[in-house]
């Protein structure tokens, strides 16, 4: 991959990390009900999301594996069931004044690292994306780790430097504006539902073609 390449390849990053999606939403809520320090495991948890399928895809690329559509189908449900999981719980925790993943600090934030992790991996569109985008910059003739550090590596910390820019302007804007974080949770719960309806309805669609 020459430097012009690798540019436009981080130009893509920058693109698809800083467009909306389940991620980027749970930073942003989590931003402005909690503060900097408490999304930075939520970042975290993305990151490492993003990373694993990152594997999957250079893997599936370089050594000629195929992924079934039946694989996608699934990951996709269980992406839906997760983000419904998560849509729901916020709606139904959203009149509590307590952290609503846990009263210990470590604990909740092994808990957002997870979530983070979660909505990445479980995201089909993360994989579908690195399978449509990865053939253009992969480099067939060098190794796994060098294609890893050259495509993941990047993309990992560019999301990384996206979402931490985010989190820093989310946490400004609560502290200038009275933040209703019950409707803020309520809100992202309800994005969390209808971001599982869109991808149940493309899993009918894919189905019955």
């Amino acid at each position: 991959m020459t430097n012009i390449d690798f540019v436009g390849y981080l130009a893509v990053c920058i693109i698809a990390a800083g467009t909306p999606g389940p991620g980027t939403l749970a930073v942003i809520n989590q931003s402005l009900t909690k503060g900097v320090k408490r999304t930075v495991p939520l970042i975290v948890g993305i990151g490492l999301g993003l990373a694993c399928a990152s594997v999957i895809a250079i893997g599936s690329l370089l050594y000629s594996y195929t992924i079934s559509p039946w694989a996608y189908q699934l990951i996709g449900l269980c992406g839906a069931c997760y983000l419904c999981y998560l849509g729901l719980k916020l709606i139904v925790s959203s009149n509590k004044s307590m952290d609503i993943v846990s009263k210990e600090g470590v604990l909740a934030n092994s808990s957002l690292a997870l979530q983070g992790f979660y909505i990445s991996l479980l995201n089909p569109k993360t994989i579908l994306f690195f399978l449509a985008i990865y053939p253009v910059y992969l480099n067939s003739t060098s190794t796994f780790s060098v294609n890893f550090i050259n495509l993941t590596v990047s993309l990992v910390l560019i999301t990384a430097t996206i979402h931490t820019v985010y989190s820093v302007l989310c946490a400004k804007v609560a502290k200038i504006i009275k933040i209703n974080t019950g409707l803020i949770m309520r809100v992202t719960g309800i994005i969390f539902l209808v971001f599982a309806i869109m991808i149940v309805s493309e899993i009918i669609r894919g189905l019955a073609i």
